[in-house]
Formats: C-alpha cells, sequence, structure tokens
C-alpha cells in the first residue's frame, strides 16, 4: 500500500480543485468564505476542500453543479485514501508551504531599492537561510527571514544616508558661520 497519493491523484485532485473553485455557481451561492465553509461542514465536516479525498471532492463538484448521482460508497478505498491524504497533507506542512507571490514581490522591491544583482541577492539568501537558492524557490519561513534581512539592510543604508546628508548640512551651516563672520575657510583640495 502507497503511504502518499500517486502523482496521478494528485494532478486528478488538483483538477478537481481547481473546477470547484472556478465554478460560478460556487461564487453565486456562496460568495463569502464563511457561507463556504458552512456549506463544507454541513456536508462533509471540513471546513476546506484541502482535506477531502477525490470522491467527496467529485461530490462536491455534483452539488455546485446540481447534479445528484447516487455514487456507491467504497468505504474501503476512501479510508486507503483518506490515510494517504492525511500522509500527504502532514508531509506537505513539514516541509513548508511556497512563499505567497505578495512576499515574493515584495522582496524582489527591496532588493532593486538596494541595488543588489542576482549574484549579491544568491549571496544574501545563503546568508540569510544557510543554502543557496534564487528568491522566488523559498518557502514561506525562509522568505520571511530573507526580508526580515532586507529591510535591516535598508534601514541600516538610510541611516548611512541620514547621517551623511546631516554630516553635509552641518558642514555648510560652519561655512555659512565662518563666511558671516568674515573668517577664511582653509582651501580644499
Amino acid at each position: 500500500m502507497n503511504r502518499f497519493l500517486t502523482n496521478e491523484q494528485l494532478v486528478y485532485r488538483r483538477k478537481l480543485l481547481y473546477k470547484i473553485h472556478r465554478n460560478p455557481n460556487k461564487y453565486y451561492n456562496y460568495n463569502e468564505p464563511e457561507i463556504w465553509q458552512e456549506f463544507l461542514n454541513k456536508h462533509f465536516g471540513v471546513d476546506s476542500c484541502r482535506y477531502l479525498v477525490i470522491n467527496e471532492l467529485c461530490e462536491v463538484l455534483d452539488l455546485l453543479n446540481h447534479s445528484c448521482f447516487a455514487k456507491k460508497p467504497n468505504n474501503a478505498r476512501d479510508k486507503r485514501e483518506r490515510e494517504a491524504l492525511n500522509n500527504y497533507l502532514e508531509y506537505d506542512l513539514l516541509k513548508g508551504k511556497k512563499a505567497s507571490v505578495t512576499s515574493i514581490n515584495y522582496a524582489y522591491g527591496l532588493c532593486s531599492e538596494l541595488k543588489l544583482n542576482n549574484k549579491r541577492i544568491i549571496a544574501f539568501i545563503k546568508k540569510q537561510i544557510g543554502r543557496e537558492a534564487k528568491l522566488h524557490m523559498l518557502k514561506g519561513p525562509e522568505i520571511q527571514k530573507v526580508i526580515i534581512g532586507l529591510e535591516a539592510w535598508q534601514k541600516s543604508q538610510d541611516r548611512k544616508v541620514n547621517k551623511a546628508y546631516l554630516n553635509w548640512r552641518e558642514s555648510c551651516f560652519m561655512k555659512n558661520q565662518l563666511e558671516m563672520f568674515g573668517e577664511k575657510l582653509p582651501a580644499t583640495s
């Protein structure tokens, strides 16, 4: 017996999830997330389609399309599939979720503000998380570490810029003060 879902089952499951979430009846009848969760909880005892096996996903799709087929339940098969799905979900949680597009875009924005090229970005990521990877390949917790590091770097850059500006402003002020009292400034080269 396979501990995880097969690749074919995973692909079929993703296709069913796609069909469910793109179904116009879902958005017409269950436009609020709370209503959708209540529907799933009432019919299947879960609050997300993520926890449903393939047969249950087919039932959800049938309910959304208002075509209720009398399916003969296969409890032994469902039990094996549920076990495999639970193993897959546990494994997925252990390895971490992929970072969100918003986080990745934010990190790229910070990199562009700091004027980092790809080589420097990869070196920075290696320093932060301990392995070489491109920014878009990071998992959620890893991208958070990188973002925290980039924000700290940006703050230190801002402090340096502010300090340089204050030094320049102070030197201009001193020059003006000296000139007001008629003292000559030393020649600068």
